[in-house]
């Protein structure tokens, strides 16, 4: 199946062992408690848990089988602070691997995932690219999650063109939503997805008020995915208008 770590492990970010806990009140800088409590399962793996809140951090690292859940989608909120200027959350040595599709074996993270929880990049308080979240890495999950306010990119995925033999789901994409992103006119994207291939990618909305904006851009090396009977290559670079009212209900009831 396609990962999500076991999670046999799970601990609550506002535990006080955490740096004295994250407070998730909207204020406060909770960068050093949720640093130290996804540390404690960068080696072995397991979940950290975020209770209703919005949780401000500066740009943080998920590992190998590490799961970030929320308490629900929409009531736990991950905003990246003011000012960062960089990407909220990345998968452990995205920077040495990002790009190097040709290297067998450069799995980078596998197993991780993000489940019930909002990840925000809080793009009008960022003046350069700041993406919600940013992958490389296979066999990992995200569920019922959704991605806002990312500058530039929404989100980007990526892995090598190494298929680790056989035929099997590399990863599972489901209920996520990806909206309001942007901040370049002309060059912003909702989802930039470049592996992993063999993916399900199911029940999504990409939205943008822009029409200037491309929902998404998908590819494995240099081909677009044709996803048959779903995005077609002309597809990929279409925009996508919606006014407040429909991204709202697209949103909510898709």
């Amino acid at each position: 199946r396609a990962g999500g770590s076991a999670a046999t492990t799970t601990v609550n970010v506002k535990s006080t062992p955490f740096a004295g806990g994250a407070k998730g009140d909207g204020v406060t800088d909770d960068t050093a408690a949720i640093a130290a409590a996804e540390a404690s399962v960068a080696t072995s793996g397991g979940k950290v848990f975020f209770p209703a809140g919005v949780y401000i951090t500066g740009p943080q690292t998920l590992h190998s089988k590490g799961v970030w859940e929320g308490e629900s989608r929409g009531s736990a909120i991950v905003r990246l602070k003011a000012g960062s200027n960089a990407d909220l959350l990345k998968t452990k040595d995205y920077e040495l691997l990002t790009g190097t599709q040709g290297i067998s074996g450069n799995v980078g993270c596998s197993g991780h995932g993000l489940r019930h929880i909002t990840l925000d990049a809080n793009r009008t308080q960022q003046t350069a690219r700041s993406r919600c979240y940013v992958s490389y890495g296979w066999k990992h999950t995200v569920l019922d999650v959704e991605f806002v306010n990312g500058h530039t990119i929404g989100v980007t995925s990526e892995w090598t063109n190494f298929d680790g033999g056989g035929a099997r789901m590399e990863a599972l994409w489901s209920n996520f939503r990806i909206w309001n992103y942007g901040g370049v006119k002309g060059g912003a994207v909702g989802l930039d997805f470049s592996g992993p291939h063999d993916s399900i990618l199911s029940d999504f909305v990409i939205a943008t008020l822009d029409s200037t904006i491309r929902p998404y851009h998908a590819k494995y090396g240099s081909t677009p995915i044709d996803a048959g009977g779903g995005p077609t290559a002309a597809d990929l670079t279409a925009t996508a208008t919606l006014t407040i009212a429909e991204l709202r209900t697209r949103i909510i009831t898709a």
